[in-house]
């Protein structure tokens, strides 16, 4: 999943679908037809993306390398992603002396943040809190459960209602906070193309975030996308790219506060 202090970047499954990205859409169209459409493109995505063996998935272990735009600066590293549905999390970037470690608990409502082999220190409230915005906007949780949860409404877009020229549909959840996610579905395969929502920046803002999914491989009869691209207000902010990823229980131990070296 994404992690607000290392910008970690959600082990989506969707689809590089080669036309020009889908752009804002036209009108919401508000009824009972509409949210049957928008239930049918889920459940075709679902099956798309695996089915059962996808809706299966609990723990999911990747790593690659991920790099982060600023600018006309690019800083790249590898890392190493343990992600338990639905919100458990930790993530290793960089190695060693230079690695830093988040750990994120949000059954315990507990987090911790490692840095190096020694410094480590609780996670704040308010880092606890982006990333229960994090879980929120994961499209794991998202067509795993989110979109079945009280209070959800969806409203679906045909390919007519998306601007520019693409072969996609859309299906909008907003929920009972008014948080909106906006999910574009390529017409064809059914997979997912890209997702789009609001998050907080530093200055307190509504930012528009987007991911694009590229690079589709079979992982153990799940879909699974090798690159993953992630803008803010249309600016490319990160990339992250898969070398490997495999789907299976995760013990608790990855998710407990990790043992540090002792300081000379």
């Amino acid at each position: 999943m994404k992690r607000k202090r290392l910008s970690l970047l959600t082990l989506v499954l969707t689809l590089c679908c080669g036309a020009a990205h889908p752009g804002p859409l036209i009108f919401r169209p508000q009824d009972q037809e509409g949210a049957r459409k928008a239930r049918e493109v889920i459940d075709k995505a679902i099956q798309a993306l695996g089915g059962p063996a996808y809706l299966q998935v609990k723990g999911i272990q990747s790593q690659g390398r991920y790099f982060i735009f600023k600018g006309e600066q690019q800083a790249g590293a590898k890392f190493l992603d343990y992600t338990r549905l639905p919100q458990k999390s930790r993530f290793q970037l960089g190695e060693g002396k230079n690695q830093e470690v988040t750990i994120f608990d949000l059954d315990k409502g507990e987090g911790w943040i490692l840095e190096g082999k020694k410094d480590l220190k609780p996670a704040t409230e308010k880092e606890l809190e982006d990333f229960k915005r994090t879980v929120k906007h994961a499209i794991e949780n998202v067509l795993r459960s989110r979109w079945k949860e009280e209070g959800v409404s969806l409203f679906y877009y045909g390919a007519d209602h998306v601007e520019g020229k693409s072969n996609s549909e859309a299906v909008e959840l907003i929920d009972s906070t008014n948080d909106s996610i906006l999910l574009f579905f390529d017409v064809q395969t059914h997979l997912p193309v890209k997702m789009e929502f609001t998050e907080i920046g530093r200055e307190g803002r509504k930012v528009k975030m987007e991911e694009m999914y590229f690079n589709w491989h079979d992982v153990q009869g799940v879909k699974t996308p090798f690159q993953i691209e992630r803008y803010a207000e249309d600016r490319l902010v990160s990339q992250t790219f898969v070398e490997k990823i495999t789907y299976g229980d995760l013990p608790d131990s990855l998710f407990t506060k990790p043992a540090v070296e002792k300081k000379k």
